[in-house]
């Protein structure tokens, strides 16, 4: 694959994110709404609180009865009743009766400006003694100060976290509506590749471990993965999966095309119509057995590019299929190109489908020097250090080889070195984004 045919990578970024109309969105209970993207603006459509209410357990007085309470001239006061939390008309006193006890959360009654916390003053007898007055509208939650009508508390394109369900049910909002969950199908291919993952391996097999990377990591986008049994390396094995084919594993080694055709057509017979986004494994590149462009030009897809000025990650493609604008991702087969790539490019895609902005890198400062040859984008796996002056930092992994995972064992980032660079010392800045 020579450098003059490879899209930049900020191309590349360009080209997905623009090839895929967002799904149309949904409305869900508030139960299940958390992980859940918002499709647009909630907005609040009452008061809250919607009274004056007391912030904490004590006292409800008027501050002009206590001006001017010191250590050494208090002020006494009765105490004429009392308000708890629901009571819908709480009593008042008479001028110039004295206070009432109030519970956290009790309406606070008309001509009361303020809460004496109960630490505060000293009860006896019927009487409280004050020798700190608090100011008044103090330990007071004003009517209207959390939200008013109109007010825009979650805006489109929120992520919905466990915090956001006490905010949203606060408003009374029993339902909101969110981005459609993208339907992801996942589809390794490889005839050396084994589903069952308590299997003993044979001497050239490998399981399919990439495609359950995906899986998990598709689920932790917000999406809705499928994962497809593995197709063989035969052209018309991976043609028929895309259409759509018979369940289960990948064909025995020299199965006739026919058979194997037959076998996968059925399997993706309901699983591809209902995708709106495939992810394939393998067979992107330029070998004899990389058949899945050959599939695709088959199926008369619109190739988006094919070779990414990337390391690792390369050879990989993305594409528009014809029915109902599949878009589809062509990952090569390679560990860490398939992590490299499905962070890079597909993810942004999938962010911006829920209604999302791609995520931003985040600066960080190198611990360890990271050296290579410029001309493509590189993707290095690090891990965080301790920060040092308030900026994070980061150390490069010291051995990563595309098809190498024991770098995984303590990555927790990558570092995007840019295509000008070719070192990037210890004590510079480096972009990052999460592993």
């Amino acid at each position: 694959m020579s450098a003059a045919a490879l899209v930049p990578y900020r191309e590349a970024v360009e080209l997905i994110l623009a090839a895929g109309a967002p799904p149309a969105p949904v409305t869900v209970p508030l139960a299940d709404a958390v992980g859940r993207v918002t499709a647009r603006a909630v907005v609040s459509a009452e008061t809250s609180p919607n009274a004056d209410l007391a912030a904490m357990d004590g006292y409800a007085v008027r501050t002009h009865d206590l001006r001017g309470a010191t250590v050494a001239v208090p002020r006494r006061l009765t105490v004429a009743g009392s308000v708890a939390a629901g009571d819908p008309r709480p009593q008042r006193s008479a001028a110039g009766a004295g206070v009432l006890r109030i519970a956290t959360g009790a309406l606070l009654p008309a001509g009361y400006d303020a809460v004496l916390p109960v630490e505060d003053a000293v009860e006896a007898n019927g009487t409280i003694e004050v020798t700190a007055p608090p100011a008044a509208g103090a330990n007071v939650r004003r009517r209207g100060e959390d939200h008013r009508p109109g007010d825009v508390v979650l805006e489109t394109g929120r992520r919905i976290e466990p915090p956001h369900l006490l905010l949203l049910a606060n408003l009374g909002c029993a339902r909101v509506a969110v981005a459609r969950r993208p339907r992801v199908a996942v589809l390794a291919t490889g005839s050396e590749l084994v589903e069952d993952l308590t299997t003993d391996l044979q001497p050239g097999q490998v399981r399919n471990s990439n495609a359950r990377y995906l899986v998990g990591a598709l689920q932790a986008a917000g999406c809705r993965p499928a994962l497809l049994r593995a197709a063989g390396d035969h052209p018309a094995v991976i043609g028929d999966r895309l259409r759509g084919g018979p369940p289960g594993g990948p064909p025995a080694a020299g199965a006739p095309p026919a058979v194997i055709g037959d076998r996968l057509r059925h399997a993706l017979a309901a699983a591809r119509p209902a995708a709106d986004v495939i992810v394939t494994i393998g067979g992107v590149s330029r070998g004899t057995a990389d058949h899945v462009p050959a599939a695709l030009a088959g199926l008369g897809a619109e190739v988006l590019f094919h070779g990414v000025a990337m390391r690792p990650g390369k050879p990989v493609l993305a594409a528009r299929l014809p029915e109902r604008g599949v878009v589809l991702f062509g990952l090569p087969g390679n560990p860490l190109a398939v992590l490299a790539t499905f962070r890079a490019l597909v993810a942004p895609f999938l962010r911006v489908q829920q209604g999302q902005r791609a995520l931003d890198p985040v600066a960080a400062r190198l611990v360890a020097a990271v050296t290579g040859r410029p001309g493509l984008t590189r993707f290095v796996l690090g891990y965080r250090t301790a920060p040092a002056g308030g900026v994070e930092q980061v150390t490069p992994v010291a051995r990563q080889r595309a098809s190498e995972v024991a770098a995984l064992r303590r990555a927790d980032r990558w570092l995007v070195v840019p295509p000008e660079t070719a070192a990037v010392p210890a004590g510079a800045m480096v972009a990052t984004l999460p592993l």
